[in-house]
C-alpha cells in the first residue's frame, strides 16, 4: 500500500507539473510569443515528458502486470523490475542492464526493446536541453533593431503620450494630483515601460535562457521528489493512528474489566485521533498543498510581471 501512495504520488506530480507548463504556453500564445511557445514551452513538455512522463508509463505498466502467475517471468527467473533502479539504469548506463549478481534474480523488462526505448527517451531529452537553452538568445540576437534606431522609436512615443496627458516637468506635481486613478496608473505605466530605451542585449538574454534551462532541467528532478510529501503525510498518519490505537485500545483489552476500559479508552482514542489527525494534521497536509501549488506548479508559469493589485472600490468608480 505504501508503495501505491509514493508512485501515485509521483503520477500526480508530473501531471501538475505539465499542466503548469502548458499555462506557459497559454501565457505564450495571449502574448504571441511563439518563439517561447515552440521552442521553450513544447521543449520543456517534451523534456518532462520523455523523461518522467515514461517513468510514469513504467509505473502503470508494472501496476497492469501480474508478476506472480505469468509463467512467461517465472519459467526464466525473472522478478519485477524496480522502477528507481530502471530509472537510475536509464540514466547511467544509457539503457544497459548491469549482469546480475551470483545467487541474484535479474529482472524483468518492462517493454519490448527497453533499452533503445530508453537511448530514445535521452537522445530527445539531450535535443531539449540546447533548443530551451540558444534559440531565444539567437533569435533576439538577429532580430533586435539598433540601439539609435530604438531609442528614436521611444522618443516619438514618449512625446506622444506627453502630449496627450500635456505633462509638466517632473518636478511639478499638481498634474498628478488631478489626473484620475485609471490615468495615473496608465501614466506611470507607459513611462516605466518606455523609458528602457536599450534592447536586450545579446549576453543578457542568454543568461537568462540559461539559468531558466538549469533551473528547468533540474527542477524535473527536485520538482518530482518534492510531490513525495503527500506519500510522507499518508505515512505518518498512518503511524500515528496505529501508535495511538496501541497505547489506548489494544492495551485494555488484556485487562481485568477490560470491557469497561476499552469502552473509556476507544473515547481516549477519538479524542487524540480526532485533534491530531484531524486538526493539526488536516492544517499541515493544506500548507504542503499550497507548497506544491506555489513552488512546483507556479514556477512554471508565474513571473509576477503586470499590473499591480488594486481592489475594487465602489467609490472610486463613482468619483471616475
Amino acid at each position: 500500500m505504501n508503495g501505491l501512495k509514493m508512485k501515485t504520488s509521483v503520477i500526480f506530480g508530473v501531471v501538475q507539473m505539465l499542466m503548469g507548463t502548458c499555462m506557459k504556453g497559454f501565457n505564450a500564445v495571449y502574448f504571441k510569443d511563439y518563439i517561447e511557445l515552440v521552442f521553450e514551452c513544447f521543449t520543456q513538455l517534451l523534456l518532462l515528458t520523455v523523461l518522467f512522463g515514461f517513468m510514469d508509463y513504467m509505473i502503470i505498466i508494472k501496476w497492469l502486470t501480474n508478476w506472480n502467475d505469468d509463467a512467461e517471468y517465472l519459467d526464466k527467473g525473472l522478478v519485477a523490475p524496480g522502477i528507481i533502479n530502471s530509472m537510475i539504469i536509464m540514466f547511467i548506463n544509457f539503457g544497459s542492464k548491469p549482469e546480475a549478481l551470483t545467487g541474484d534474480l535479474e529482472q524483468a523488462d518492462l517493454m519490448p526493446n527497453q533499452k533503445g526505448t530508453m537511448r530514445m527517451m535521452l537522445y530527445i531529452a539531450g535535443i531539449c536541453v540546447p533548443l530551451m537553452l540558444s534559440v531565444k538568445p539567437l533569435y533576439v540576437k538577429f532580430t533586435q533593431k539598433a540601439p539609435k534606431k530604438h531609442e528614436e522609436e521611444v522618443n516619438v512615443e514618449m512625446v506622444a503620450i506627453n502630449s496627450d496627458f500635456q505633462a509638466p516637468p517632473a518636478h511639478d506635481n499638481s498634474y498628478q494630483k488631478a489626473m484620475t486613478d485609471n490615468e495615473r496608473e496608465f501614466y506611470d505605466c507607459c513611462q516605466h515601460i518606455l523609458a528602457d530605451v536599450h534592447p536586450h542585449e545579446f549576453g543578457e538574454v542568454l543568461i537568462h535562457s540559461m539559468i531558466e534551462t538549469i533551473e528547468y532541467a533540474l527542477g524535473t528532478v527536485s520538482n518530482t521528489a518534492s510531490y513525495l510529501r503527500l506519500w510522507a503525510l499518508s505515512l505518518a498518519h498512518g503511524q500515528l493512528a496505529k501508535v495511538f490505537f496501541d497505547y489506548t485500545i489494544r492495551m485494555t483489552i488484556d485487562m481485568s474489566f477490560g470491557y469497561i476500559a476499552c469502552f473509556v479508552s476507544w473515547y481516549v482514542f477519538f479524542a487524540i485521533t480526532f485533534s491530531v489527525l484531524m486538526v493539526m494534521d488536516l492544517l499541515e497536509a493544506a500548507l504542503h498543498c499550497l507548497r506544491l501549488h506555489w513552488v512546483e506548479f507556479n514556477n512554471k508559469f508565474y513571473k509576477g510581471e503586470g499590473y499591480a493589485f488594486r481592489s475594487f472600490s465602489i467609490e472610486k468608480v463613482i468619483e471616475a
